[in-house]
């Protein structure tokens, strides 16, 4: 019985190029994430922490839709990283609360 009998295929040229792009999109994730880590370790402020909580902040955002960077509180002062009016302190760009509002 032959190899391709059996539902088996040599890999192609095709499946290492999705391969290629999976692996790409998932270590630029990381490194937006961990950017994104170290703009907001940066804030110790007990206040701005339970702000947070009340905010419903959430980092990375889980709607892509809208987004820190998207909003009209932030305003950017590195790569994905910024201040917020609301919360007075540093927010990822990729984060969002429940006071989101978009840039007009």
């Amino acid at each position: 019985m032959k190899k391709q009998d059996l539902g088996e295929r040599p890999p192609r040229r095709r499946d290492f190029l999705g391969l290629a792009i999976v692996t790409t999109a998932l270590a630029g994730a990381s490194v937006a994430h961990a950017e994104a880590a170290r703009c907001e370790a940066a804030d110790t402020d007990p206040g701005r922490s339970s702000m947070r909580k009340a905010l419903e902040y959430i980092s990375p955002s889980n709607l892509p839709s809208k987004a820190c960077s998207g909003c009209a509180f932030y305003a950017t002062t590195a790569p994905n990283c910024g201040k917020c009016q609301l919360l007075n302190g540093p927010v990822s760009g990729d984060a969002v609360c429940s006071s989101w509002a978009p840039k007009k």
